[in-house]
């Protein structure tokens, strides 16, 4: 994660419209698998990492933002 670990030491943020696209997951499902399989583990390893996710659209992605001890933020749509 060379790219990453270099934005998080710059203090860029990484904006990202988090869902997973994978046919076996339901459309409704998507953000909240993308949270549980993407962004959790990276935000584990990259804490300094600050985040934006962009229009949020689940309660269970605005309460995965509220558990992230900061760098982590949100746009609702």
């Amino acid at each position: 994660m060379p790219v990453l670990e270099e934005m998080a030491e710059q203090e860029m943020p990484l904006l990202v419209h988090g869902e997973v696209t994978s046919p076996e997951v339901d459309v409704f499902d998507r953000e909240k698998v993308f949270v549980e399989t993407v962004l959790g583990p990276l935000v584990q390893r990259l804490p300094q990492l600050k985040i934006v996710m962009e229009h949020v659209t689940t309660l269970d992605a605005v309460k995965f933002v509220e558990s992230c001890q900061e760098g982590m933020t949100t746009e609702l749509l």
